[in-house]
């Protein structure tokens, strides 16, 4: 009785204090939300620029295929010349190449022996053969030193969103984002590279929900210690330490929904991003219980003054927040050339700043 007491107390106050926060802070987050949505329309507007002709093409290939009806198959359909292969739809009217269930279980679909009525790349004579090419979908894209005077803004915000990717989701959903759409060939998903990402992804999920497991006992015996006990629910730490508990309840819950993927077949943008989300949960629970629980932490040590351990945290977390910066700039080459560019124009600024003063100061 006590425990189911203590928790709708919690869940009766929880939107109390969520609505306390947002009005809290949305007098300093608005401006800021603003000025990130003022750099972001440019990246948009500047990604559909460089894939015009790449959707172009695509709309045309698209035009010219049938309305694909529910007996669509994913298929791999080989080239005749080099041996390569490539996932398209396979036409419900037509006879070959034909997929067969054993095939799609297997991962592994055949063509018939007998391709000489139909072309190499699967498709009548009258529509364009598709181009291999792999829609890559990264979270964040940096630029390089070639980037314009125009754009510095919105290569500090690409720098600070990778950055901050790294240091909030430890790069996890950019990580789910690249993998996942490693599986997309000519906006199809390949059915052996899908067997391959679901293979790796079932042991990520497997050490995340090993990881939970070990936090939500954590969480257990931290509320079982006597000094937080004793506090009752209006203590801080006992607060932050039940909301980590319930994510780390959500990580694993969210881990066996997703351990074993469903085959991915909407391939348009908003649903790709709404796979991502949902591939991305398990390790986004996780990571918020974990930050929970530092945050309980850390309250309890301000609470019972201590203070050469306040000393100690606070040394290791600006330490681990370095590594991780560190970590994202060596990792990625071209972040390291946008952050040297931005440093040169940065320093060009304030020296032709000071010339201005000098000038200002002698006439």
């Amino acid at each position: 009785m006590l425990v189911s007491q203590a928790l709708l107390r919690i869940l009766v106050r929880l939107p109390k204090l969520f609505i306390a926060i947002a009005k809290r802070c949305s007098s300093t987050t608005l401006p800021l939300f603003r000025y990130l949505l003022s750099l972001w329309n440019p990246f948009i507007h500047k990604q559909k620029q460089k894939h015009l002709l790449d959707n172009d093409a695509h709309n045309v290939l698209a035009s010219n295929l049938p309305i694909l009806s529910a007996g669509f198959r994913n298929t791999t359909i080989p080239y005749g010349e080099g041996g390569e292969s490539v996932s398209g739809p396979a036409q419900p009217g037509s006879s070959k190449p034909e997929v067969e269930l054993s095939d799609i279980n297997r991962g592994r679909p055949r063509s018939d022996a007998n391709d000489d009525q139909i072309p190499p790349h699967g498709y009548p004579a009258t529509q364009t053969r598709p181009q291999r090419r792999r829609r890559a979908n990264p979270l964040i894209r940096n630029f390089g030193s070639s980037t314009p005077s125009s754009s510095i803004h919105l290569t500090v915000f690409l720098v600070i969103l990778d950055i901050t990717s790294m240091m909030v989701f430890l790069d996890r959903l950019r990580y789910v984002s690249s993998a996942l759409a490693a599986t997309q060939v000519d906006d199809q998903t390949d059915l052996d590279k899908w067997e391959a990402f679901s293979k790796t992804f079932q042991s990520e999920v497997d050490a995340s929900n090993l990881l939970s497991t070990v936090l939500l006992a954590t969480n257990v015996g931290f509320l079982a210690i006597q000094s937080i006990d004793q506090e009752g629910l209006s203590y801080w730490s006992q607060r932050l330490c039940y909301m980590s508990l319930f994510a780390s309840l959500a990580s694993v819950t969210t881990g066996l929904a997703v351990r074993t993927p469903r085959f991915f077949t909407a391939h348009r943008g908003l649903w790709f991003s709404a796979m991502q989300w949902c591939l991305f949960s398990p390790f986004g629970s996780l990571l918020s219980s974990v930050y929970f629980f530092l945050a309980a932490l850390l309250v309890h040590l301000r609470h019972q003054a201590a203070t050469v351990q306040l000393y100690f945290a606070f040394a290791g977390t600006v330490y681990v927040v370095c590594m991780l910066i560190v970590y994202a700039l060596v990792t990625e080459p071209q972040g390291i050339r946008s952050v040297l560019y931005l440093l040169n124009w940065a320093r060009t600024e304030v020296r032709h700043g000071a010339h201005s003063v000098q000038q200002h100061w002698i006439t």
